[in-house]
């Protein structure tokens, strides 16, 4: 029997109210039906943000709990105003052409589904088509007027789906699957054509192509949203609002959305009230720009793009007069990186793109009536090649179930409870067995004796004690005989989120045979789930190119690394860090030789440094882009022996030059720069001062030209003193 149900039969009142008030197995029960005693399906609007507009003063929509056609002031909020009674409440909704509202009744749940015009005066329906067949449960209209077009969406709570409708017949069209947005629920789309969507499942803000329909997680919303939802734009200021039905607090809200991170802000809690097929009666008035760049390359959605990509290009539309290139890794925080003129191509500088990142970007076309903002596109850098092995889910194509028990509990879910983004590897505790559950991943050749690194994400449901034993081992024989690499033992409660990270060592011999096994031991009926994602194994000795030597050593304030190389292939060169703090920085690069068998000896001097310890290491970087580390050296730089006067540089300048000097022991400190009538120019330092090297720039810009003097005047802690005078020349 179900465990659930097992439940159920102890006490079958007190259990129902358990089940509809709290749901302890929520990535099941996400709902888009009406919240009990409340329902509402999260339906949706999508009015526009930007342009010229008709401002909102209202929004409208079905209240499911008392079957009311209502009004909403706008912006506050309250108070809600009944306008009519309606037989059905609205899955969807949204103004679309000529200023009518229309709204898709929640039915049965399941197509055929019904079209309607609503008169947002009294409620009253008129039939559109009563024909309407979809993938799952229609939840959202969103009207673009720009194009005078309807998108409409649905979703079965596992995968969500995009189409467009004639909002005069009735006729729908499938653009394509919604990505990372299991549970859409409510969409609006503003009056530049972004479309943004609310995600029960996650609780994220989704932003969707509308060409593709692949979705792009923006961030969290911030409250745990089920039910029947609504959303819109407000047009006068471009912000997105959600009728939202919070399972934390059992009300419905009106919640403000921010665009760049998610985050919702509460306008007003409705109470025993759930708002859906929700619309602001706003337009956005005429289109403004020349309409969105297209074709761009790489593709939206591309994967394992070089790290060497050189260009980004797209087409611009007939008009336009200037592009506005944007870039950057969070769609929320783009860099705006090319404007000016009217371009067609981006030239991505070398160095700029790290192995296994995504990235953003859009074009704005601009022509003489305003600007079009672009589509949001993206894509996915290659893997570092010094992963062995990566695993974010998308099937079970790189795993085995081998059991023997269990064989059915292991699948791919659409979630993102282990803490990366959906789907992941989940193994259910039903149907419930008691002892060994295994999955055995592929071969992955590894170089023998190599130190390896295992990272992964995770998350236990726990339900009852004990509850088992579960984690990761390794085989290289194919199963016959395992090593542990991590467990959890009986844990007695939920655990994580977290992201598990340890090191191991690969045996002198076999390790070509390597395979990673993830495995639970006990009863599973005293666990929910248990969610896996994000498995990686990584070669911590991957070093394309062969150093034989890497020291260090300083001098006057200064530290020289050498290094040399038995071979090199495809050597591009070495970026020179240097720690600071907990971070290393690029503070150098060195050209390598390519391809070559001879030994090659190559040096750097980081100059100007205080006293204290200093650690390095070399980022050895492939011709194709791909990197690995050196072994880190440490170099102390100590005290300078005596106090020293350098002469600047450069000399002549124009119309700045830097002078350095050194202190042998902590000191009060005066530099002057004089003309040579003795007179004062300039005050460089007049502080107390640490023992070591230190570097002034002095800025001669509103100096005629001539030759000038500068004295340093030194008096030390420990009683010493020190004087010195030097020339420099200034040249216009």
């Amino acid at each position: 029997m179900n465990k659930l149900f097992q439940t159920l039969a102890v006490v079958v009142t007190i259990a129902l109210t358990f089940l509809f008030s709290y749901n302890s197995f929520a990535q099941d029960l996400h709902s888009v039906g009406r919240a009990p005693s409340i329902e509402n399906l999260k339906g949706e609007s999508g009015y526009n943000g930007g342009g010229k507009f008709v401002e909102s003063t209202a929004g409208y929509g079905t209240d499911a709990l008392a079957l009311q056609w209502v009004q909403v002031p706008f912006p506050a909020g309250t108070p809600i105003t009944p306008l009519g009674a309606v037989t059905e409440w609205l899955s969807g909704g949204d103004f679309g052409p000529s200023g009518i509202f229309y709204g898709i009744p929640y039915g049965t749940g399941a197509s055929p589904f019904s079209l309607y015009q609503v008169n947002t005066s009294t409620g009253a329906y008129t039939l559109v088509s009563n024909s309407l067949t979809v993938n799952g449960t229609i939840t959202s209209l969103a009207y673009y007027e720009a194009t005078n077009t309807m998108y409409l969406g649905s979703t079965d709570i596992t995968n969500s789906y995009l189409y467009t409708i004639d909002v005069n017949t009735g006729a729908t069209t499938y653009i394509g699957q919604v990505t990372n947005c299991p549970g859409l629920i409510s969409m609006g789309i503003s009056c530049n054509g972004s479309l943004f969507a609310a995600d029960i499942v996650n609780d994220n803000l989704v932003s969707i192509n509308t060409s593709t329909g692949a979705g792009t997680i923006v961030g969290p919303l911030g409250v745990n949203l089920n039910y029947a939802q609504g959303a819109d734009f407000d047009n006068t200021t471009g912000e997105f609002y959600l009728a939202a039905y919070n399972l934390g607090t059992s009300t419905g809200q009106f919640l403000k959305v921010n665009l760049t991170t998610g985050a919702t802000t509460l306008i007003a809690d409705w109470g025993n009230v759930e708002i859906d097929g929700f619309g602001l009666d706003a337009t956005c008035g005429p289109p403004v720009g020349p309409g969105q760049a297209t074709n761009p390359n790489p593709p939206s959605g591309a994967v394992n793009v070089p790290i060497t990509l050189s260009q980004a290009t797209w087409t611009n539309p007939s008009g336009a007069t200037e592009s506005k290139f944007y870039f950057g890794t969070s769609p929320g925080t783009l860099q705006l990186l090319q404007s000016g003129g009217l371009y067609s191509s981006f030239t991505i500088p070398p160095g700029t793109l790290q192995y296994y990142t995504k990235y953003y970007w859009r074009v704005d076309e601009v022509d003489g009536t305003g600007t079009t903002q672009g589509q949001l596109w993206s894509f996915t850098t290659q893997l570092d090649p010094a992963i062995l092995f990566y695993d974010p889910y998308p099937d079970l194509s790189q795993w085995t179930v081998i059991g023997p028990l269990g064989l059915s509990n292991w699948s791919i879910f659409s979630g993102n409870n282990a803490g990366g983004t959906s789907p992941e590897l989940r193994l259910s505790w039903t149907p419930s067995f008691n002892g060994d559950s295994y999955v055995l991943s592929t071969v992955i050749p590894t170089p023998n004796s190599h130190n390896l690194k295992l990272d992964f994400k995770h998350f236990l449901d726990f339900y009852a004690d004990p509850s088992g034993v579960m984690g990761f081992k390794v085989t290289y024989n194919g199963g016959s005989t395992y090593t542990d690499l991590w467990s959890l033992n009986n844990p007695t409660g939920n655990v994580g989120p977290e992201n598990i990270s340890l090191n191991f060592q690969a045996p002198a011999g076999d390790a070509v045979n390597l395979q990673l096994a993830i495995f639970y031991s006990g009863n599973s009926f005293n666990i929910d789930y248990w969610f896996i994602d994000d498995v990686m194994l990584t070669d911590l000795d991957y070093i394309p190119v062969e150093l034989t030597a890497f020291t260090g050593s300083s001098k006057d304030g200064n530290v020289e690394l050498s290094w040399t190389t038995a071979t090199e292939t495809n050597n591009s060169g070495f970026e020179v860090e240097r720690l600071t703090g907990t971070t290393y920085s690029k503070i150098g690069f060195v050209a390598g030789n390519g391809t070559t068998t001879q030994p090659h000896s190559y040096s750097f001097v980081d100059k100007g440094l205080d006293p204290g310890k200093y650690m390095y290491r070399l980022k050895q970087v492939d011709l194709d882009g791909s990197f690995a580390y050196s072994d880190v050296v440490e170099v102390e730089v100590t005290a300078p022996a005596v106090f020293a006067l350098d002469q600047n540089y450069p000399n002549p300048f124009n119309p700045t030059t830097k002078i350095n000097f050194s202190l042998a022991s902590d000191a009060k400190v005066t530099l002057k720069v004089f003309n040579l009538l003795g007179q004062e120019i300039a005050t460089l330092v007049n502080e107390n001062m640490s023992a070591g090297r230190h570097s002034v720039n002095f800025n001669a810009s509103l100096l005629t030209s001539g030759m000038y003097v500068y004295k340093i005047e030194a008096t030390g802690n420990d009683g010493s003193t020190f004087s010195d005078v030097k020339k420099m020349l200034l040249t216009k």
